[in-house]
């Protein structure tokens, strides 16, 4: 018995420390899952204090975000009133435009009319200022119309541009060159209400006017350039909004680069179709147009030139030199319209002169009836 005691005691204890190890172990592990839960509190508080730290940023950024919002809207609420300005000042431009539009119209007006208004007051007024010619005739009150300003009314373009149509002329197409505003060809169209209308134009002044005439005309379109013997750019004196002067250099008064084109080029890019009236108010440039305009002028039947009595550019041709210029090439002149005196000594400024083609039958009859 005792030895069996014995034994039970030994397996007994050999339990018991079994169990001790394995309380230890067990104690160990709390041990360790207690320095674990330390280590991840520790960790929970430095994640919850970057988290404050992260909302106090985000309510820092919503504040901004609030601030540059209501910034945003300032700058929108600036620019729908900047715009309802911008609409208001856009309306008056438009207004001020048909305005100068008007002006510009009266000044044209003005313009044809300066020469009868110069001549009134450049030829003597009374008998007693008439030459000894005139005071020998009976004493009578001379007419108070110079009778400078009598032809050049009564010599109109619109007379001449009748009569060039009474003898049979034929117009595919009319090419105003320095067009201005349209008003020649306004004058142009009583007379070939037919023909197609190519108005060439350099000075950007007119673009608005031309638009306007173009726009109700079918049969009418303009091109924004100067004319010349080559297309690409030119020099151009733009300080007179109905005169002006193409250069090949560049000088005091031709300072502004524009646009220029040829007529044959436009002719042909356009299929305009012949015969050609070609009118040239070029102030001293027509030769270099007239050399961009080889094929137009071998179809053109009637041709309209500016001519001058004085040599009014460096590559200008006078009167006699233009009339030589323009046989050389097959032309005659037929007619002639709106001769004009000039200020200083009322001598013969210009005049235009209407070339029609040699081949014409008027040029047959060399007499007067």
């Amino acid at each position: 018995m005792p030895a069996l005691w014995k034994d039970a005691s030994l397996a007994r204890i050999g339990e018991l420390e079994q169990e001790l190890a394995k309380a230890h172990a067990l104690r160990e592990e709390m041990t360790a899952l207690h320095r674990r839960l330390f280590d991840l509190e520790t960790d929970r508080a430095a994640r919850l204090d970057e988290i404050m730290t992260l909302q106090q940023q985000l309510t820092a950024s919503e504040l901004d975000r609030a601030a540059r919002l209501d910034a945003i809207h300032a700058i929108e609420a600036k620019w729908v009133e900047s715009e309802q300005d911008r609409a208001v000042r856009l309306e008056r431009l438009v207004a001020l435009g048909d305005e100068v539009v008007a002006l510009k119209a009266a000044l044209s007006e003005a313009s044809r009319s300066l020469p009868a208004r110069l001549a009134r007051w450049l030829v003597p007024r009374t008998v007693a200022d008439a030459p000894a010619t005139e005071r020998s005739a009976p004493a009578a009150p001379l007419r108070d119309e110079a009778p400078e300003s009598a032809v050049f009314r009564f010599m109109s373009t619109d007379r001449a541009l009748w009569r060039c149509v009474r003898r049979g002329l034929t117009v595919g197409t009319v090419i105003d060159v320095g067009a201005s505003n349209g008003m020649w060809s306004a004058v142009c169209e009583r007379h070939l209400p037919q023909s197609r209308y190519l108005l060439v134009e350099a000075q950007a002044v007119h673009r608005a006017a031309l638009q306007s005439y173009c726009a109700a005309r079918s049969r009418a379109e303009f091109v924004l350039a100067a004319a010349g013997a080559r297309c690409g750019e030119i020099w151009f004196d733009d300080g007179d909004p109905f005169g002006g002067l193409a250069s090949d250099r560049p000088s005091a008064n031709a300072r502004t680069k524009v646009p220029v084109t040829t007529l044959d080029h436009e002719v042909a890019t356009r299929r305009l179709p012949g015969p050609y009236l070609v009118k040239l108010d070029t102030h001293g440039f027509e030769v270099p147009i007239l050399d961009g305009a080889i094929e137009t002028l071998r179809n053109a039947s009637l041709v309209i030139l500016e001519c001058y009595c004085f040599q009014v550019s460096d590559a200008s041709l006078r009167f006699d030199e233009m009339v030589r210029f323009m046989r050389e090439r097959g032309f005659g002149v037929i007619d002639a319209s709106e001769p004009l005196w000039r200020a200083r000594d009322v001598c013969l400024w210009q005049i235009d002169l209407f070339f029609v083609p040699l081949s014409r039958p008027e040029f047959a009859a060399n007499t007067w009836s």
